[in-house]
């Protein structure tokens, strides 16, 4: 029997990883970084990369070249 938790393994919504970047930004007035929202929402970075990059596709968000979030609607 192995000593470590369970790795749970659902995929990270896109869904709320908006909602997650849209409250950062109404809280704390700055976008959350990928290891941020990966913390968060118990996700790996590559997912949140995934999901942010929809939304970015969607019009939900505008990255920078490095995958990080430069604005968001309706914050921009």
């Amino acid at each position: 029997m192995s000593d470590t938790e369970p790795v749970d393994t659902e995929p990270v919504d896109t869904e709320d990883v908006r909602l997650q970047v849209y409250r950062s930004f109404a809280g704390h007035g700055v976008p959350p970084t990928v290891d941020e929202l990966a913390s968060e929402l118990r996700g790996s970075p590559d997912e949140i990369r995934s999901a942010l990059r929809q939304l970015a596709a969607d019009r939900h968000v505008v990255l920078g070249a490095d995958d990080s979030i430069l604005m968001a609607h309706p914050f921009a």
